[in-house]
């Protein structure tokens, strides 16, 4: 009569190591957390070494994530219901769940949460809250570029501030200078994917 009990335990017991270790192993997104929604082309992330992305990997805060070649996508989602979307040959760094660094590239933010989302340049940032807009940085042209599609940005550096409403842009160089806002062109729209 033990020989059933035994087995019936021994049953048990591993049925809860199986699902102890499939909740600790799998990987978890929070609304603090950021993770691949899409990948074409090759792009890497990490923070001492990198390693190739795929859709749902989570990346950790203070990673840069980078695209390799101008056909090359990635589109990241950041807390909840907020998403980048990194164009062509681009870097970036995830300071914060709310503050992206655009290192050299284009960017394209979508942010849903009304909480304050920063995208920062060498150059200054824009301070958003449910705004949709693209970012160029490039330091061979010395220069950002921010372009509102949907909602306002504050354009920062460290001596002036503008806003940027939808349908304009900004820029901002390597001297702090901030100007605009200027009608979007035709250009920067198709950039991102917007006619």
């Amino acid at each position: 009569m033990r020989a059933p009990q035994y087995k019936l335990t021994t049953i048990l017991l591993a049925l809860i190591i199986l699902i102890s270790h499939t909740f600790t192993s799998c990987e978890y997104q929070s609304a603090d957390s950021a993770k691949f929604l899409l990948v074409v082309g090759k792009c890497y992330y990490g923070i001492d070494s990198f390693k190739e992305a795929s859709v749902g990997d989570i990346i950790p805060i203070n990673s840069v994530v980078k695209t390799s070649s101008d056909d090359d996508l990635a589109e990241i989602e950041i807390g909840k219901n907020s998403v980048i979307k990194l164009i062509g040959k681009t870097t970036v760094n995830l300071v914060a769940i709310n503050d992206v660094k655009l290192e050299d590239g284009k960017l394209l933010a979508k942010i849903k949460d009304k909480k304050d989302f920063r995208v920062r340049t060498s150059y200054g940032f824009a301070s958003v809250r449910g705004t949709e807009f693209g970012v160029i940085h490039s330091s061979v042209d010395e220069a950002s570029f921010f372009g509102v599609f949907d909602g306002s940005i504050i354009l920062s550096s460290e001596t002036k501030s503008i806003e940027v409403p939808k349908g304009y842009w900004g820029k901002i160089d390597k001297t702090g200078d901030v100007s605009g806002p200027f009608p979007l062109t035709e250009e920067f729209k198709r950039i991102f994917g917007y006619k």
